[in-house]
């Protein structure tokens, strides 16, 4: 059973013309109470990618256009989640990574997160963080990390490490590029072990500036996605 939402954190409902519903875990469609992939079908979804007839296979399947957006519905009403493939899965569990990004803005310090899974040999995933502070305010990530934990996120949700930059890198449409932000932070903490500077490689949330495991990509293979279950609140 998922937790109410307030109407203001609400995407919205569906316009004139279109059916939008959730695909659930095993397909089923929903279109009043539920959680899973938004998926729509109507005179305005598009016929196909051009010249990319693969892409389009995966988009359009018995007639429905799949988003690659998780969403709550309830009661009609539709909350989006996060995206599928940002969807974390640590220890078989499945979590959102932008409910732990908005935990992490529980401090009033932190102005951008970025939060993405990262292979780990013992739970299959383990989640990492890379935070920016307003200018001119000061944490650490033991004190970040506290914040998010204190704001309820528990405690199998919590960051494994949390590492301060001074910005995020992002993609061509100005959002945060997640697998970006964590692989950048690993590439420089490789240029200073080389470098000899080992005490720049510490951190709160990490064990004696354990290294960080290779990110993982973006663009997995969508049989790989299809896979996963929908996070719980």
């Amino acid at each position: 059973m998922h937790l109410r939402r307030r109407r203001d954190e609400c995407a919205g409902q569906p316009s004139y013309g279109i059916d939008v519903r959730v695909a659930e875990e095993y397909g089923q469609l929903q279109s009043h109470n539920g959680r899973g992939e938004v998926v729509f079908s109507g005179p305005y979804v598009m016929r196909g990618y051009w010249n990319e007839p693969e892409l389009t296979a995966q988009a359009l399947r018995d007639g429905w256009m799949h988003s690659g957006d998780v969403a709550d519905i309830q009661d009609g009403w539709f909350y989006i989640v996060d995206r599928i493939k940002d969807i974390i899965i640590r220890g078989g569990q499945n979590i959102a990574s932008k409910e732990v990004e908005e935990a992490l803005y529980q401090h009033p310090a932190v102005m951008e997160a970025a939060v993405i899974g990262v292979p780990s040999p013992e739970w299959g995933e383990d989640i990492v963080a890379v935070a920016v502070l307003r200018p001119g305010q000061h944490a650490s990530a033991a004190e970040i990390r506290a914040a998010a934990l204190a704001s309820g996120l528990s405690r199998f949700k919590c960051p494994v490490r949390i590492d301060l930059e001074p910005e995020l890198p992002r993609n061509a449409i100005g959002k945060i590029a997640r697998a970006r932000s964590v692989r950048g932070t690993r590439l420089r903490r490789q240029g200073q072990r080389a470098a000899g500077n080992p005490a720049t490689l510490r951190s709160p949330c990490c064990r004696n500036g354990e290294r960080l495991p290779p990110a993982r990509s973006d663009s997995r293979p969508v049989s790989s996605v299809r896979r996963r279950r929908f996070p719980s609140r």
